[in-house]
Order: C-alpha cells, then sequence, then structure tokens
C-alpha cells in the first residue's frame, strides 16, 4: 500500500511538471546610452532581457585598463538595470596599437580585476569587445583571436561572460581567413553579435546570407546574436535616428521569421537615436521584440 502511494506521488509530481509551459531561451538585449537611465527603462521595459552600453572602458596602447566613470558612477547608471531584472554588458574597446603589440594579450588581468569587482557589487554580466578596426590582415585576425580566447579564459574565473562584435567587413567578417567566423567561435567567446551585417533592412537576403554563413562557419545558436538597427518616427522631437537602417514593419516581420527558423534566439537591438534618445521608436520593433520573447 505504501509502495503504491509513492508511486502515485511520484506520478502525480511527473505530471505536474511536465503541464509547466517551457521557459524560453529567447532573449533581447538592447544597445543604449550610458546617459537617459530612465528614458531607456521606460522604452525597453517589457521588450528586453538585457542592455549594452558604453561605461567608458578602453585599453590604451600600453595594454593598461581604464574605466574613465567612478564606481559611484556605475552604480547609479547601471544597477537600475539590473533592479529591473536585465542583464548589464558594458562595451569594451581596445587601441589597435594594443592588440598587434600584445600589449593587451598580456594585461587581460586588469579587465578581470575591474569585471570581477563590479560582479561582485551586482553591476555587470559580461563584457562586450566591441573592436572595429578597418584593416582586413589576416595577421590581425589571429592576434585578435588569440586576445578573445585569453581575456574569455581569464574573465571565466570570475564568474563573467565575454562577447563580441562581428560586422560584414574587415577583420570582423567571415572572409578573411580559411575558417572565417569559425576562428572566433573557437575561441569560446559567449556569444558573437552582428552588426552591418545584419543591422539593415536593405537586403534581407543578404542578411540571411550573412547568418547562414556565420553557422556554416561553425558559430553556435548558442553563440549567434541577431543585431537590427532600430528606425525612428518622423518628426521626432528629439531628432532624427543616428542612421537610417532602411526598415519597415513588413521587411522586418520577414527578416525575423527567417532568423526564427534558422534557430536563432538571440536578438540585440541598436537605438539610432542613441545619442539623442527620446521616445520616437517605431512601435513595429517593440511588437517585435516583446513577440520574440513570448514564443
Amino acid at each position: 500500500m505504501q509502495h503504491t502511494i509513492k508511486s502515485l506521488l511520484l506520478l502525480l509530481f511527473i505530471l505536474l511538471v511536465s503541464a509547466q509551459p517551457a521557459s524560453s531561451s529567447k532573449s533581447v538585449r538592447w544597445w543604449v546610452s550610458y546617459n537617459f537611465v530612465d528614458n531607456n527603462l521606460s522604452v525597453i521595459t517589457g521588450q528586453a532581457t538585457g542592455i549594452y552600453t558604453y561605461a567608458g572602458l578602453s585599453v590604451n596602447d600600453s595594454g593598461d585598463f581604464n574605466c574613465s566613470n567612478s564606481d559611484d558612477s556605475l552604480t547609479s547608471h547601471l544597477k537600475p538595470y539590473k533592479d529591473a531584472g536585465l542583464t548589464v554588458t558594458p562595451a569594451l574597446d581596445i587601441t589597435n596599437s594594443s592588440l598587434t603589440s600584445g600589449t593587451a594579450l598580456a594585461n587581460v588581468d586588469q579587465v578581470t580585476e575591474w569585471a570581477g569587482r563590479q560582479k561582485e557589487h551586482g553591476l555587470i554580466d559580461g563584457i562586450m569587445l566591441d573592436y572595429e578596426p578597418t584593416t582586413s590582415d589576416s595577421d590581425w585576425v589571429e592576434k585578435y583571436a588569440a586576445y578573445i580566447k585569453a581575456l574569455k579564459t581569464s574573465l571565466a574565473t570570475v564568474n563573467v561572460d565575454l562577447e563580441m562584435c562581428t560586422s560584414a567587413w574587415g577583420i570582423l567578417d567571415g572572409h578573411t581567413v580559411d575558417s572565417g567566423y569559425g576562428i572566433y567561435a573557437d575561441t569560446g567567446v559567449n556569444l558573437m553579435q552582428s552588426m552591418s551585417g545584419t543591422y539593415f533592412g536593405t537586403n534581407i537576403t543578404r542578411n540571411i546570407e550573412n547568418v547562414e554563413l556565420e553557422l556554416k562557419q561553425g558559430v553556435s545558436l548558442e553563440q549567434l546574436a541577431v543585431g537590427i538597427g532600430t528606425m525612428i518616427q518622423d518628426g521626432c522631437e528629439t531628432g532624427p535616428g543616428k542612421w537610417d537602417y532602411d526598415w519597415n514593419e513588413e521587411n522586418l516581420r520577414a527578416f525575423i521569421k527567417e532568423v526564427d527558423d534558422l534557430g536563432a534566439e538571440k536578438l540585440v537591438i541598436w537605438r539610432a537615436d542613441i545619442d539623442n534618445e527620446g521616445d520616437c521608436t517605431e512601435e513595429y520593433f517593440l511588437d517585435v521584440a516583446r513577440e520574440w520573447l513570448e514564443e
């Protein structure tokens, strides 16, 4: 009798667990300015799982890391996002000289020391490498991959993710070396976010080709993040967008459906009004972001 009761309880537990809706693995993160925190939150709340921002992180020619903002400033500008349940990932820039000379590689521990401290304070979840050199020199690809791998390994010791931007030009595209995007994917970097390869709605066929190339060359679905630039409503009192990303609701939804069909789980949205943030993001971007998270 006791055995029968235990079996029935176990069966009931299994049925209850199986009846729970599966949690979505999809995410939407927004690029926002360091300032305008209240505005950023008012625009993206309900349509975001995290943010990227420029918090003054850099590596100079000597390989030394610096953050131009004080700890108090970081707390006041980043903690509101964490309090809202969002991930926070500040961008890091490095100089060309620090990469090619190896000084950045030699000093990854400086980045890790800072990142670990901010992680302990509950302010950040990761670091985004936003390094955009114009060269297509394959030697730079090798050096950048080595730097990414070393920094990823170092940051993992303090439980901080490392992410990177890719693009459709220079060493950030999939054409400079034989392994293409794979040389970066193999570093173990947590996420690879496309910029110009998918930001514009001018040619979504080409956008999809860029996404497919990343997957073909070894970028995992876990690493893949598809970037999109927003459109700003005409007559916005804070001014037009920084760039015209040439989207409309029809081609945006068509593109999103195609990347969804490819198995993509992560969207990254760049605010075209990042420098003069207002409340003029076209509503269909907010709708698409919210619907992506509801799937």
